[in-house]
């Protein structure tokens, strides 16, 4: 009785030291994918800094408007002429209190997504006259994602 108690005891050791073996495996390589992401995390960041750095470098207005018609981010030279802010994001365009963007504007974001054909015209904002340049915007696996509205001091 006490041998076969102390085979069940070596056995079951043995079954939890195998278990034991295989978590320590899963565990090293849950390591090692962390520090993957980790590295892929801060590439990242670093890319949205430098992207962030060149869209206020440009000191170019842009908007861009996701597919249905809602704004996704702005440059801080729109927010500054077009007097917007984060209150705007996620608003859709139609019931947006921003008062660069009337129905006509909204009608020919809608024609440009639909087209994929640019549009521009001249407008005037705060007194001074802009060209307004709509474009499609295309997501990273060439698919159209929305429009990208662009002001051009002229």
């Amino acid at each position: 009785m006490i041998d076969a108690l102390q085979k069940e005891l070596t056995e079951t050791k043995e079954a939890l030291a195998d278990r034991l073996d295989a978590l320590q495996i899963k565990y090293e390589e849950s390591l090692s994918i962390n520090e993957v992401l980790r590295k892929k995390n801060a590439a990242l960041s670093s890319t949205r800094r430098d992207i962030k750095n060149f869209l206020a470098s440009t000191d170019l207005a842009s908007v861009f408007i996701s597919d249905d018609f809602k704004i996704k981010l702005f440059t801080p030279a729109a927010e500054r002429l077009l007097n917007i802010n984060s209150y705007n994001l996620a608003i859709p365009l139609d019931k947006n209190p921003c008062s660069f963007i009337d129905l006509a504007t909204l009608d020919e974001a809608k024609l440009v997504l639909k087209s994929l054909q640019p549009r521009e015209k001249e407008i005037e904002v705060n007194g001074r006259w802009f060209l307004q340049k709509i474009l499609p915007y295309r997501s990273e696996k060439n698919v159209e994602n929305g429009v990208v509205l662009t002001f051009h001091d002229i």
